[in-house]
């Protein structure tokens, strides 16, 4: 077990729960399709729209067979890092 991170990051600001809880779960999982990401999220409206916002800030890419969304490479180490330091992963 690891402290958490000393400085608050930023990749998480202006951001949602339910796309916080999308993040986690790409974090956690990999690679999930939208289906999948919505039976975890659970969102009362759909997540559709919350995916196109991460997808607008660079976090979120999809792509290959079946659609699936992957956290962006460059995104993984911020994310990650903030999602630590709010003891979300």
């Amino acid at each position: 077990m690891r402290p958490l991170p000393r400085r608050r990051g930023t990749a998480l600001n202006d951001l949602s729960l339910s796309q916080r809880q999308v993040l986690v779960s790409l974090v956690q999982h990999g690679a999930l399709t939208e289906a999948q990401l919505q039976e975890i999220v659970r969102s009362g409206g759909g997540i559709g729209p919350e995916i196109d916002d991460l997808r607008r800030r660079h976090l979120v890419d999809q792509g290959g067979p079946g659609g699936f969304l992957t956290l962006r490479s460059t995104a993984v180490g911020p994310v990650t890092h903030d999602l630590r330091w709010r003891s979300m992963i």
